[in-house]
């Protein structure tokens, strides 16, 4: 049985924010962590835009778009 849950770390203990079906009390399983996605690692690589310089951009695009043709 495979079942996605969201956990809290609190006090060195995961906790379950939902439900748990299948697992009795004191029972062992195994659990696979999956941590945030952080997304500070491409901002810094990347960069990020802001409003005017997001809509300058969007315009570019929406120009060389007009001039597609045929099928992709």
């Amino acid at each position: 049985m495979t079942q996605p849950i969201q956990v809290q770390y609190e006090n060195k203990v995961f906790k379950p924010l939902t439900r748990v079906r299948g697992i009795r009390e004191h029972q062992t399983a195994w659990m696979v962590l999956c941590a945030p996605k952080s997304t500070r690692a491409l901002r810094t690589t990347a960069g990020t835009l802001n409003a005017r310089e997001a809509q300058a951009m969007q315009a570019v695009i929406d120009k060389e778009f007009e001039h597609i043709e045929g099928e992709w």
